[in-house]
C-alpha cells in the first residue's frame, strides 16, 4: 500500500516527474501481437502484475495532482535529460530498476520512491 504524504507536503512541488517502468506483460503483449512471443507464459500472473503496476502509478499521480503539483509521467526507457529540466520533484514508481534509471539524470537526492512490487 501506498505511504500518504501530506497534500501541504506536496504543495511546494509545482513540477513533478513521475519515471515508471514498462512490465513484462506490456512487452509480451508487444511480442505477441507480432507473433513473436514464448508460448508457455503465465499471461494471467503478467496481466495480474501489470494491473497492480498500473493501479499504483494512478494513486501516486492521483495523490501528487491533488497537491496541486503539475505532473509528468514518462517511461523509464523513454527517460531523457529534458525531462528532468526545471522539475521540482521526481518520483519513481517500480523496482530498483526504475530507481537506478532515474538516478542517473538527477544531481541531488530522491525525495520518495514508491516500489510497486509485493
Amino acid at each position: 500500500k501506498i505511504r500518504k504524504i501530506q497534500r501541504r507536503n506536496l504543495s511546494k512541488y509545482q513540477r513533478v516527474l513521475m519515471v515508471v517502468k514498462h512490465t513484462p506483460y506490456e512487452q509480451y503483449t508487444q511480442l505477441k501481437v507480432q507473433g513473436k512471443a514464448p508460448k508457455q507464459l503465465r499471461w494471467e500472473r503478467l496481466k495480474d502484475r501489470f494491473e497492480s503496476h498500473r493501479s499504483c502509478v494512478d494513486e501516486v499521480r492521483k495523490m501528487v495532482e491533488d497537491g496541486g503539483s503539475e505532473v509528468l509521467v514518462v517511461s523509464r526507457e523513454e527517460l531523457s535529460p529534458r525531462h528532468v529540466d526545471g522539475i521540482d520533484l521526481l518520483i519513481a514508481v517500480g523496482g530498483d530498476g526504475t530507481v537506478l534509471s532515474a538516478s542517473h539524470y538527477v544531481d541531488t537526492g530522491f525525495r520518495f520512491q514508491e516500489n510497486d512490487g509485493p
